[in-house]
């Protein structure tokens, strides 16, 4: 993770060394997914974030595994019980999940429940690929706006926003 942050021109080896960037691998290599599973790993994020209250970001990269094979309850609770964990100690998590790991009555609970949501997806335009990030919901705005943003990223200069005619072009 340091070297691919390092490829976008974010160097996070001093804040990593210093104790203030910590990563959790969640190994799953070989396991026989089951609702049960699902539902111990649930708790397991939970109290890991219970426990590490010092951050200012928490960010889980993915729940794709886990929301496959759980239960609507539990993804709802889960969802939940972090939102009000959150809420209470004033800190942001940030938690990314494929869009085929829910169905649509589900995202839009889910979406009900979280203050922003993005989609992030990538376009082939012409000989190049695009990301596109939308915000479909952002807690608080006064209107409806979905507000799309274009980008890039490039090894040499990291992330480089596109202006709008040419991500269309």
């Amino acid at each position: 993770m340091i070297k691919n942050m390092e490829n976008l021109l974010f160097d996070v080896k001093y804040y990593f060394l210093n104790g203030d960037l910590k990563v959790a691998e969640l190994h799953v290599k070989e396991l026989e997914w089951k609702r049960d599973l699902a539902k111990n790993f649930w708790i397991l994020i939970i109290n890991l974030i219970k426990n590490n209250l010092t951050f200012d970001v928490f960010v889980i990269d993915s729940l794709t595994y886990i929301a496959t094979y759980a239960s609507e309850e539990d993804i709802l609770s889960f969802f939940t019980d972090v939102r009000n964990l959150i809420e209470e100690e004033n800190r942001t998590l940030i938690i990314t999940v494929h869009t085929h790991a829910f169905t649509q009555e589900m995202m839009l609970r889910i979406r009900s429940i979280c203050d922003v949501h993005f989609l992030l997806s990538i376009k082939e335009i012409g000989d190049r690929m695009v990301r596109i990030l939308q915000t479909p919901k952002i807690k608080g705005a006064i209107k409806f706006t979905s507000v799309i943003l274009s980008f890039d990223v490039d090894t040499a200069f990291g992330i480089k926003v596109l202006p709008f005619s040419q991500a269309r072009a």
